[in-house]
């Protein structure tokens, strides 16, 4: 099992060019995946890259099944 790179909140919104809490509500509407290691969140770098490959459309489960989501 090989292991992705984990990126910090931090490292994710230096990427992507906004602020932290620009940062946190593209996480918390789901647009990116995130691993939860107790009570701090991290994103897969494999993850990021689709998200910015995507054009920063994501996807986002309801009820049970994804859905695209469009870059807010």
């Amino acid at each position: 099992m090989s292991h992705q790179p984990l990126l910090t909140i931090s490292q994710v919104a230096t990427t992507l060019s906004v602020s932290q809490a620009r940062g946190y509500e593209i996480l918390k509407k789901g647009l990116i995946p995130v691993v939860r290691i107790g009570r701090q969140v991290r994103v897969r770098e494999k993850d990021l890259d689709s998200y910015i490959e995507s054009g920063g459309i994501g996807m986002r489960s309801i009820g049970g099944r994804r859905h695209a989501e469009a870059r807010t």
